[in-house]
């Protein structure tokens, strides 16, 4: 598949879903790893598609390691003697913050998916674009 100094793919194939490749991979990104998986095993062929699949479950995957990682932290800390509810709070304060910035990053790989743009997250892109 072509690309231009942008990085702009050529899209204009269907794809084994009938759908456009922008769309089928922002489909990709819906559904988190469950629609990454499936976009993978339906359309993994196209290769605009694949990357975006591959990447959706990546992005997805280190979003809940994020969580797991600050309940973890967030439980130990709260075993430290009066100082430990007070910096476990301030981790539970975290989660918002975390969401959203995941939300917030889920719609914008959507939206370049579907503008038809190959954008590549620091380090999950390369492992994206490798496969």
């Amino acid at each position: 598949m072509a690309t231009d100094e942008r990085g702009t793919s050529d899209i204009s194939t269907t794809t084994e879903t009938g759908l456009e490749p922008n769309v089928a991979g922002a489909v990709a990104y819906l559904f988190g790893f469950v629609s990454g998986i499936a976009m993978l095993l339906i359309d993994g062929d196209n290769e605009f598609v694949r990357f975006h699949a591959i990447q959706s479950i990546a992005f997805n995957v280190v979003v809940v390691a994020v969580y797991v990682a600050l309940a973890f932290v967030s439980l130990f800390l709260s075993f430290l003697p009066v100082v430990g509810d007070l910096l476990s709070l301030l981790f539970t304060l975290v989660y918002p913050v975390v969401g959203f910035v995941a939300f917030a990053g889920w719609l914008f790989l959507m939206y370049r998916a579907y503008e038809g743009d190959r954008f590549e997250l620091p380090v999950l892109g390369s492992i994206a674009a490798s496969q």
